[in-house]
């Protein structure tokens, strides 16, 4: 397994553009990864199932980047790019056999600026990424909010279960979660309630909280303390690859 280049799969948030994902992309590149990048669609968010369908999709494509071949997989999503993670993993539950090998693989997850356990947040965030007109911003909000509150037995219910995955049913693997005191998209209350739940499975957690830093920016206000944090969650999870680099 040493041999092959791991795979680093990028969730970005919504509205990242390729210029954004690219220096994400750079870290990874630099030491020799593959990169796979999913770029999550609104439509994946605001219909469930139909992001479920995605996920099989793209995880299909995963399987065959592997080959045959096994290799280290690592995860890196932001904000609302951990929702699309949080699919999949909804489907490595649902299908513990199908994707085994991709689970099995994933060595580490870095989540940046995850917004979880709020629809409020969630519906804002999304309002944001589409358009940056404030009056409209609102008008969309408030359409969200009337959204999930008919759809919920199709949303708010998979929602609840993506959260309930991602804090009770963690991986158990190396975890960097980067996140700051003044998001206005985070949930910082429930986050810390992930945190103390991961901590109670054991998790190997690795935190940092930025005082100021706003939503999905901690690369750009911090990027050497970022990829700092990035290479060390590295060097634990798949520690003879990244040794063998620092030797080259």
């Amino acid at each position: 397994m040493g041999e092959r280049r791991p795979i680093v799969v990028i969730f970005p948030w919504l509205g990242a553009t390729p210029k954004h994902i690219e220096k994400y992309a750079s870290i990874y590149t630099s030491v020799g990864f593959r990169v796979l990048v999913k770029v999550p669609e609104t439509m994946d968010f605001l219909w469930p199932r139909r992001g479920i369908q995605n996920g099989y999709k793209f995880l299909e494509n995963l399987n065959k980047m592997m080959g045959n071949e096994e290799c280290s997989i690592i995860i890196h999503g932001m904000s609302i790019g951990c929702f699309f993670y949080c699919v999949l993993l909804l489907i490595f539950e649902r299908q513990p056999e199908l994707f085994k090998r991709i689970q099995s693989n994933i060595r580490c997850q870095i989540l940046d600026s995850p917004v979880i356990g709020s629809l409020g947040k969630m519906a804002e965030g999304t309002a944001k990424s589409v358009s940056n007109s404030v009056t409209i911003q609102h008008i969309l909000n408030a359409f969200l909010h009337f959204y999930f509150g008919t759809s919920m037995p199709f949303t708010v219910w998979y929602y609840n279960l993506f959260n309930q995955i991602i804090k009770e049913r963690p991986l158990q693997i190396p975890t960097l979660l980067l996140s700051s005191k003044d998001d206005q998209l985070a949930c910082i209350k429930e986050l810390g309630k992930v945190v103390d739940c991961w901590k109670q499975q054991g998790v190997c957690l690795t935190q940092k909280v930025w005082e100021t830093s706003e939503h999905c920016s901690h690369l750009r206000n911090f990027p050497s303390l970022y990829k700092d944090y990035v290479m060390r969650v590295l060097s634990d999870a798949i520690p003879e690859y990244m040794q063998k680099k620092s030797l080259l």
